[in-house]
């Protein structure tokens, strides 16, 4: 089944926020988080302010908005949302899985066959079961992955 809804449509019900940082891409109901090193790196900025986001940058120099990562913009604004959709490194995901509860992380790994028969790709969920992340994901309901 194929989405039919534009970005507008899905977007401009929501007052969003944005976050930019090296680490992160984060796409929320409250938020849109793509990565960027330096002011030089930051895209799309003018882009989601017309389209009526709050737009929050963060680079890991410092150059533009925060200095640090899109979650040391999210706590340095006070940044609130329910629903979060992540997927990044390792280390973000642990932390976006800790401080959110309701939303979706997407997982990356070496997939061998991409198809689940190598069992290359297995991550365990919190219950201790086996997960294929080319079959059963890569996107994972938070909180049911063991990070």
């Amino acid at each position: 089944m194929q989405c039919s809804a534009s970005v507008d449509d899905i977007i401009k019900p929501f007052k969003l926020q944005v976050f930019f940082s090296i680490f992160i891409i984060i796409v929320s109901i409250c938020g849109s988080q793509q990565g960027a090193n330096d002011a030089d790196s930051v895209f799309y900025v003018d882009e989601f302010k017309a389209l009526g986001c709050d737009v929050y940058v963060a680079t890991m120099d410092g150059s533009l908005g925060t200095k640090g990562t899109a979650l040391d913009a999210i706590k340095e604004n006070n940044v609130t949302c329910n629903f979060v959709l992540s997927c990044g490194p390792l280390p973000m995901l642990k932390a976006i899985n800790e401080q959110y509860s309701e939303g979706y992380i997407s997982l990356e790994a070496r997939m061998a066959c991409g198809l689940g028969a190598c069992m290359g790709c297995v991550v365990k969920d919190v219950e201790g079961h086996s997960l294929r992340v080319c079959k059963d994901g890569p996107v994972f309901e938070m909180g049911k992955v063991a990070l």
